[in-house]
């Protein structure tokens, strides 16, 4: 792209959704070997000869002018999505009904991919704190290589408070997210420091507050903070998640201004025509 770019007298405009090879690294899928060395040359190549970088968060951005590359050519976009895609719905829905979950059972759910960085195998030891709350369900919805070690894992240990979905059709994404009363997400202590996960958009664009466990510091976490739509847990903290889980369902008159206000931040600062609007300004140079 860059050579053809030079032949065209074109803008390069690279985006960078997450820092690569590190991201690999962090997730110990990589060490700091020759090969990680060259594809982080590379990549640096390419941010430096662009005429702009894109990338979702400050933290991002830092990364990639750590690395040399001039603080004005990185432009923060963040995560989009359509706005009629996913909306807030009635919690009790054709979707719930559909999957036999009762109204009187107060659903946390995990939705999107279940990866390595995801740190989701704290919610086995978060599933077994909460076994005596029988009306609380931990609903997984999705795929990725860490499911079948949580799925022989909640087996192993006879969990009757967690269930597994497949990722769902494009057409009850809204009901599904609705059908939540709390979203989750969680992420390892080297995972999501310079990114947002693409779920928590989806969760914030449904209406619904997040309890997050992840890094203090990390965009996650200033997102729940700057929306005023949820609680922040330490990452791989059972028991914080559990006690945070057990509070909003033991007081969920708070739930309902909680996933206001999370709407209403999504509308502001992850709607599609806004974001687009700012990369057209960037693709365009003006």
């Amino acid at each position: 792209a860059w050579l053809l770019a030079k032949c065209k007298r074109a803008r390069v405009v690279y985006t960078l959704m997450d820092l690569v090879p590190e991201a690999i690294r962090n997730a110990g899928l990589m060490g700091d070997g020759k090969l990680y060395r060259l594809l982080r040359r590379l990549d640096t190549f390419i941010c430096r000869h662009s005429q702009a970088v894109v990338t979702l968060s400050e933290q991002l951005k830092s990364g990639i002018v750590a690395r040399g590359v001039s603080p004005d050519s990185v432009k923060v976009v963040p995560l989009w999505l359509d706005p009629w895609r996913i909306q807030p719905g009635c919690r009790d829905n054709p979707w719930r009904r559909a999957q036999g979950i009762d109204t009187d059972k107060f659903v946390a759910l995990f939705a999107g991919t279940i990866g390595y960085a995801s740190g989701a195998e704290v919610l086995l030891d978060t599933a077994c704190l909460l076994a005596d709350r029988e009306d609380i369900l931990l609903l997984l919805v999705g795929e990725g290589p860490v499911k079948k070690i949580l799925e022989d894992g909640a087996a192993s240990r006879d969990l009757r408070n967690v269930r597994f979905l497949p990722f769902q059709p494009e057409e009850v994404l809204s009901d599904m997210q609705a059908s939540a009363d709390i979203s989750l997400v969680t992420l390892l202590p080297g995972g999501g420091e310079i990114c947002v996960p693409s779920k928590v958009i989806g969760y914030i664009a449904a209406g619904r507050p997040v309890i997050a466990g992840v890094p203090a510091d990390s965009p996650t976490a200033n997102l729940i903070r700057d929306g005023q739509c949820g609680t922040v847990t330490p990452c791989e903290d059972a028991a914080a998640l559990a006690d945070a889980i057990r509070n909003a369902a033991d007081n969920r008159e708070h739930l309902d201004r909680l996933g206001k206000n999370a709407r209403e931040f999504f509308v502001k600062t992850h709607d599609r025509k806004t974001c687009t609007k700012a990369y057209e300004s960037i693709l365009t140079g003006k």
